[in-house]
């Protein structure tokens, strides 16, 4: 990995970085220590289901998952199936509250989270610049944060997936060759837990990098499906598919609060703040999405830099799919790590810093609107949602800008009669 030299500018970004999210986190504990129910603005809404994206995985996991509408792809059963070794089969078929109430549950949860967070420190420690000293205050504080708080309450195994995409990123272009298909293997693991990273395998295309694009494919393919025979067969994809259907249609028609992503931030800030119910809300919040996914996969070929491609790419992750939920926001911590990572300053860089300060955000503020379903809309959801699109679309407006002036810089020079090498070599991008 390359020594990066970063500029005074860059340093103090990042630490003024660190020192707010560490001052949140006090700020966020004293509130939660004055009224113990802010706590439910950083958790899920409902008390006693605590954990238990990881005790009914575990459950599903042991049965037929897609018979009981599960959305999770067959390789994530996989892993959960590992962890179920440490309950007793009796246990296993009684539910996942019962899994959970056993010690067997207990002990594979906390396995669970340790050998899920110790590469993800591991990993952020090894491609974050800077002192030893900031490298510790930047995990512990960024870990510490409403997201990755969220994360832990659900047990959900979102963390691994951000590992593999880590790796992805920061290992495709190694030189060294095995590491590099490894890197491919990696993104291909993270889209066979979470399905949506697969949208990273457009920097390969970029890049003109198109076998290695095609063996990534591969990968996927292979490591998405095979899992199947162990569950019930190549019949249960259209279980699964159905499953992802029925859900994404209740959370986006009834919804439960908590979920960032654009067609639910459309909703809930129409309804839960400003009370306006309508029926083509609910078709825009459902239009937009796919808009966005369209111009921001075309908007990576207008940004400069592979930070920048990273962040865009991250929030159509996040942005694009019928339900995100606020642990999604723990992918932005790649972007972050490059953006402090990059050489140079910008005017813009303000900008995106105060977006990533937003994602990140863990403000007591309280509750400021309720939907109509009963859910509240808390003041630090809204801050995280006006991060997320506030950076898509700056991050797209640069985009589309430096798309038009190339584009009219190639129309100039072809008129002066250059040669098609010339007119790309006068490109800025």
């Amino acid at each position: 990995m390359r020594k990066i030299k970063l500029t005074s500018f860059d340093k103090s970004m990042k630490r003024a970085f660190i020192g707010l999210i560490i001052f949140n986190i006090v700020i966020m504990i004293i509130g939660i220590a004055a009224n113990r129910s802010a706590i439910h603005e950083f958790m899920f809404y409902d008390s006693n289901d605590y954990f238990m994206d990881f005790y009914n995985s575990i459950y599903h996991a042991n049965n037929d998952p897609y018979a009981l509408k599960s959305i999770y792809p067959p390789f994530t059963y996989m892993i959960y199936r590992f962890f179920s070794l440490f309950i007793s089969p009796d246990v296993l078929g009684e539910g996942g509250m019962a899994i959970r109430s056993s010690q067997g549950g207990n002990i594979a949860f906390m396995l669970f989270q340790v050998m899920t967070l110790m590469p993800l420190v591991l990993t952020v420690n090894k491609y974050i610049a800077g002192k030893e000293s900031e490298k510790v205050c930047f995990v512990g504080g960024i870990l510490l944060t409403a997201p990755f708080l969220y994360t832990y309450e659900r047990g959900n195994i979102i963390i691994l997936s951000l590992v593999f995409l880590m790796l992805f990123v920061f290992l495709k272009d190694n030189n060294n060759k095995r590491i590099r298909e490894l890197s491919f293997i990696c993104l291909a693991l993270s889209a066979c837990i979470k399905v949506y990273p697969a949208i990273f395998g457009l920097l390969l295309i970029k890049e003109k990098r198109y076998k290695e694009a095609i063996r990534t494919i591969i990968y996927g393919i292979v490591l998405f499906f095979m899992p199947f025979i162990f569950f019930g067969g190549f019949s249960s994809i259209l279980g699964m598919l159905e499953g992802l259907r029925s859900t994404t249609d209740m959370f986006s028609k009834i919804g439960y609060g908590y979920l960032v992503d654009l067609g639910s931030t459309i909703r809930l800030v129409c309804e839960g703040i400003f009370g306006w119910k309508a029926d083509f809300i609910y078709e825009i919040s459902k239009i937009l999405p796919c808009v966005l996914l369209i111009i921001g996969s075309c908007g990576i070929w207008g940004l400069p830099t592979m930070w920048k491609q990273v962040a865009l790419l991250t929030t159509l992750l996040v942005l694009v799919p019928g339900f995100s939920w606020t642990y999604a926001l723990i992918f932005f911590l790649i972007p972050v790590i490059m953006f402090f990572n990059h050489e140079g300053e910008t005017k813009k860089d303000y900008i995106y810093f105060i977006f990533f300060v937003l994602i990140f955000s863990s403000w007591p503020f309280g509750n400021i609107g309720r939907l109509s379903w009963g859910y509240p809309v808390s003041g630090n959801q809204l801050l995280q949602m006006l991060g997320t699109v506030g950076l898509s679309a700056t991050l797209l407006v640069e985009a589309i800008v430096n798309i038009g002036r190339n584009v009219k810089s190639w129309i100039k020079i072809r008129k002066l009669g250059k040669s098609d090498r010339v007119v790309e070599n006068h490109l800025e991008i």
